[in-house]
């Protein structure tokens, strides 16, 4: 097994795709994330808060509302979160940083809207409840992500 299925296996519990984004939201929110989204806990309101610093609060202000999403693409995420904070992490599970920021343009939108049902941002750790929409969803694109490096590895 490869780095990301081992990531995968510590953060999810067999969730698949879910268990990666779990990972890589702990990462980005500043609470650890590493091999387990629990370890340091995933601060949902620090991630959003980074994002609106970043020029993206109309966005950010979409998904926490109640209305439509606004998408946004890899580059917006490049510029909000930096470039280098998002190659660390994408070195770090061994996938190339454009498909780090490709898989996050497209989930972290839905995402933050699951985790803000009521458009309030929650305080502190999400971590159970990114668990639980990790169990109800599936994330197709991140578990072909994950055979695709799996089979690289071997």
């Amino acid at each position: 097994m490869g780095l990301l299925g081992s990531l995968l296996g510590a953060a999810s519990g067999g969730k698949g795709g879910g268990g990666l984004l779990s990972s890589i939201l702990g990462q980005l929110a500043g609470g650890g994330g590493g091999a387990s989204p629990g370890a340091g806990g995933i601060d949902l309101g620090s991630l959003i808060g980074k994002l609106q610093k970043g020029g993206l609060g109309d966005a950010v202000g979409s998904w926490v509302g109640m209305g439509e999403n606004k998408q946004i693409s890899p580059d917006q995420l490049n510029n909000a979160l930096g470039s280098d904070k998002l190659k660390d992490i994408a070195a770090k599970l061994g996938i190339p940083s454009d498909q780090l920021t490709q898989i996050l343009a497209q989930h972290l939108p839905k995402v933050v809207d699951k985790l803000t049902p009521k458009g309030q941002i929650p305080q502190g750790d999400v971590s159970k409840d990114l668990d639980e929409l990790t169990k109800n969803t599936k994330f197709e694109d991140l578990d072909k992500l994950i055979a695709e490096y799996e089979s690289k590895s071997r």
